[in-house]
């Protein structure tokens, strides 16, 4: 939903700041074990220059996403972002301008916060790539510059670098008009595409788009975007907020942008671009505006042009996981197993002990033989559900008392899942 932003909002936004200043705010699961953890990193603008942020996952996980937000009372031309993109598979990396200019004031103090959106490894092995493609845009070429994923792979996510065109401000947000997916003709994305506008006599500087895509276990679904038509508001300049929400019940989103269509003459900054608390939405802050048929300078007139003042925010929207489930229901945790008797020389066997799990796979059907592994102190006992086998604990008059950690790990078509328990066996005297 399209919205402008007010005071009140701002005030309710700030009060979030602790939050993200935390370094890590964790997200709503989706098909649990699922879960999206925010890793942010923030700086605070104090001088003229660039300010590199990059927001890393944990040992153990896996970037699928990213994005960036301001905390800065309002969107400004004075400030571009250079860049938000995952610049490694474990981190996303954005980079502002503050340009030497007297208006630069109007930002410093303020805060600037980038987001990695990351997903356990050994749980959902998603087989990240990063794919990319640099060009220059040209002078007034509007060429879009995009980065296709692999063949059979998903994109999550993507996003932009570029450099600095030459202006002293303002920057007009880097003459970026365009940070969004290339779909195909279902509006499923293919890839990331990014497209520039230099209208000034400036030199137009090698930008590069990125796609994060996933080889395996994520699916794609068509993206949401969320158009606002600023003809049609009750003014022709001002600050909003635009939000594309994917259907919470199926998908989630850690991946967007947006698009501009409008005079690349006027500064249209974006002072946030990241997904909602709730990974059902990515929202989109900026300011804009535009020509009113009343100006006899570059009018725009949505009766002649209707698409001459228009902006988007776009969501990646990707399936919900559905996750392989385990618990083990026998033995009983702490289980004490009985002694049958000497297996041979210094080695005692325990009576049969039958080994069982509830196991159910993505789509809730049974698992069952080799879907199910079992393993003793980290040695393969064997597969199947239930598993039935006796024990071996060494001693030489008498069983020596030993403790046995039980995993039993299942295995579904693209997600496995384990469980472990402890049991003993053998005497303490």
């Amino acid at each position: 939903m399209s919205t402008p932003i007010n005071t009140l909002s701002r005030v309710a936004q700030l009060s979030l700041l602790p939050m993200l200043f935390s370094g890590d705010f964790e997200a709503t699961r989706q098909s649990p074990p699922f879960h999206v953890a925010k890793r942010s990193i923030a700086a605070v603008i104090r001088r003229p220059g660039n300010i590199v942020l990059e927001a890393k996952c944990r040992v153990g996980e896996q970037l699928i996403g990213g994005g960036y937000m301001f905390l800065v009372g309002k969107a400004t031309e004075f400030v571009g972002v250079l860049s938000s993109y995952p610049s490694a598979l474990d981190t996303w990396t954005v980079t502002v301008d503050v340009p030497e200019s007297p208006l630069r004031r109007d930002v410093e103090g303020k805060t600037v916060i980038a987001v990695a959106y990351c997903v356990a490894a050994s749980a959902y092995p998603l087989e990240m790539t990063i794919t990319s493609r640099s060009a220059s845009a040209g002078l007034g070429t509007q060429r879009p510059i995009v980065a296709t994923c692999p063949s059979g792979s998903t994109l999550t996510g993507g996003g932009y670098r570029t450099r600095p065109s030459g202006t002293s401000g303002p920057l007009f947000n880097e003459h970026v008009l365009m940070s969004a997916p290339s779909v195909d003709a279902a509006n499923r994305p293919t890839g990331w595409q990014v497209v520039l506008d230099y209208p000034a006599n400036v030199t137009a500087p090698i930008t590069t788009a990125y796609a994060l895509c996933a080889g395996k276990t994520l699916t794609g679904n068509a993206i949401a975007t969320d158009v606002l038509d600023v003809t049609r508001q009750t003014q022709a300049f001002g600050q909003w907020h635009v939000e594309a929400r994917c259907d919470e019940k199926n998908t989630f989103t850690v991946g967007g942008g947006y698009w501009i269509l409008g005079d690349p003459l006027i500064a249209h900054p974006v002072s946030q671009s990241s997904n909602g608390l709730n990974n059902v939405s990515w929202q989109v802050e900026l300011e804009f505006g535009y020509q009113t048929p009343n100006y006899k300078f570059r009018p725009c007139d949505p009766a002649l042009n209707p698409d001459c003042a228009k902006t988007a925010a776009v969501a990646v929207c990707l399936n919900s996981i559905s996750s392989v489930k385990v618990k083990i229901t026998s033995p009983a945790k702490n289980a004490d197993i009985k002694i049958a008797g000497p297996a041979s020389q210094g080695v005692w066997r325990t009576v049969p002990v039958t080994f069982t799990a509830d196991a159910f796979a993505e789509d809730g059907t049974p698992l069952t033989g080799n879907a199910v592994q079992w393993f003793q102190n980290g040695v393969l006992m064997g597969s199947g559900n239930p598993l039935r086998k006796s024990l071996l604990v060494g001693g030489k008059d008498f069983p020596a008392f030993k403790t046995f950690i039980i995993r039993a790990v299942a295995t579904g078509k693209t997600t496995t899942a384990r469980d472990e328990i402890r049991i003993s066996a053998g005497s303490i005297e």
